[in-house]
């Protein structure tokens, strides 16, 4: 996927909701890098499924705030290298009302990397919204 990946300020951090997370971490001071995605493009490869709790496999994950955290598969679309890749996007809130096979619009992608008690880094990506792309109604002249 080609992405330029920059740090994000305090300031764009602040602008945005901050949510929390109790079993992950999502607003600590960990590294978070906002992905910039100009030209590409995501499509649904999954259904949006809960996230389970880190703690309790049979509870969907949650916000410090209780807001459910939702664990897309999405397709990242490079039509300019041709290139394809596959990435798991957490998405908190409302269950993301996508159709396999869809294009998506993705808000506010970050990629948030973790150390896993492995000691191996695992990708995370997160974004503040996944959306449906709405069709654009073509207009005839008369």
């Amino acid at each position: 996927m080609k992405s330029t990946a920059v740090a994000s300020s305090s300031s764009s951090r602040a602008a945005r909701k901050r949510r929390t997370c109790s079993c992950c971490s999502w607003a600590s001071n960990a590294a978070r890098l906002e992905i910039k995605d100009d030209g590409i493009q995501y499509r649904v490869a999954g259904v949006a499924r809960p996230r389970p709790d880190f703690k309790d496999k049979d509870r969907q994950a949650t916000t410090r705030d209780g807001v459910p955290i939702w664990t897309l598969r999405l397709d990242a679309i490079d039509n300019e290298r041709e290139t394809k890749e596959t990435i798991w996007v957490e998405v908190a809130g409302d269950e993301p009302k996508l159709t396999f096979d869809e294009y998506a619009l993705v808000r506010g992608l970050v990629f948030a990397p973790w150390v896993g008690r492995d000691g191996k880094i695992r990708r995370a990506f997160r974004a503040d919204a996944v959306e449906p792309v709405l069709p654009v109604k073509s207009v005839h002249a008369a």
